[in-house]
């Protein structure tokens, strides 16, 4: 599939990778691209890379293990602190935790979800 200018593409399909630090290959190419025009926003520690050697950009990312620490907020990437670990916020490819041991454990807990999350692994 050709990717044209201002194209939105998101890496899935992680799963199995644990946490830790990853390296994936984003695309091939004939030309190089350069990597001028890759985000790496929702994701810790990202940088993007041109191997030119092998015609090729590459992501390298670190993901955690974060666990829900609120009665009721946002589920976001980067962005609202709701998790108990580290920095308190999730990155694509985190492994999610979902239990009692966060603020309001042991109710429900409403979980506004709003953008496409990519966790490697869900834990209810």
């Amino acid at each position: 599939m050709p990717l044209t200018a201002g194209a939105s593409v998101l890496i899935a399909g992680t799963d199995g990778l644990g946490v830790g630090v990853h390296n994936l290959d984003v695309l091939g190419y004939g030309t190089s691209p350069g990597t001028a025009n890759f985000s790496t926003a929702n994701y810790r520690s990202a940088t993007v890379a041109d191997d030119t050697t092998n015609s090729k950009i590459t992501l390298t990312y670190t993901t955690a293990t974060r666990t829900w620490n609120s009665a009721n907020s946002t589920w976001d990437a980067m962005s609202t602190p709701a998790w108990q670990e580290g920095d308190q916020t999730y990155s694509q490819g985190d492994a999610v935790v979902f239990d009692d041991t966060g603020t309001g454990g042991g109710g429900s807990r409403a979980v506004t979800l709003n953008f496409l999350a990519t966790p490697t692994k869900e834990t209810k």
